[in-house]
């Protein structure tokens, strides 16, 4: 995926966009990550991120991308219930996720 194919931008990113409607200062749980690139991006908008993939790799292909430190990088099993729900359930103003 890079930085973003033709695919990603048009279809994905665009719609993702408009549906989050990402404020400055919200909480946003990007799951399923890679290499961070929406990630980056909703901390772009503003946002303050927790990211996380079950790849270790990914996620230190992500934080060597990182721009800021508006993004915390975790290594986690999305289907490790409480896992995730010690993230913090009701913290956050949004979850993200894509498999593309």
């Amino acid at each position: 995926m890079g930085e973003g194919k033709d695919f990603f931008e048009m279809l994905i990113w665009s719609a993702t966009e408009g549906l989050l409607d990402v404020r400055p200062g919200e909480q946003i749980l990007d799951v399923a990550r890679r290499n961070g690139l929406t990630s980056r991006r909703l901390a772009r908008s503003g946002a303050l991120v927790v990211a996380f993939d079950f790849s270790k790799e990914m996620i230190i292909a992500a934080r060597e991308r990182a721009e800021t430190d508006s993004v915390t990088y975790l290594v986690l099993n999305a289907i490790d219930r409480e896992v995730i729900e010690a993230l913090g359930a009701g913290d956050f103003d949004a979850p993200f996720a894509t498999w593309h």
